[in-house]
């Protein structure tokens, strides 16, 4: 879990890295919540999100930004 974690946080930094320099590129940074998917499945319930709900205004945000 360490490893996944260090990569995490060095991906955040690179995205925040490359959106204070001057180029075209954007990153749209974000932690996201548990989502219901084959992965996150369990036997007992567990709360989680609807993946189109938490998605989609992700995905509109980015399209507008495209946009521009």
């Amino acid at each position: 879990m360490a490893e996944y974690s260090m990569a995490k946080m060095a991906g955040e930094i690179l995205c925040d890295n490359m959106n204070r320099s001057a180029g075209r590129v954007h990153a749209i940074v974000g932690r996201l919540p548990r989502l219901r998917t084959d992965q996150t499945a369990t036997v007992p319930p567990v709360e989680s999100g609807e993946p189109l709900e938490v998605m989609l205004p992700i995905i509109r945000k980015v399209q507008s930004r495209s946009g521009s």
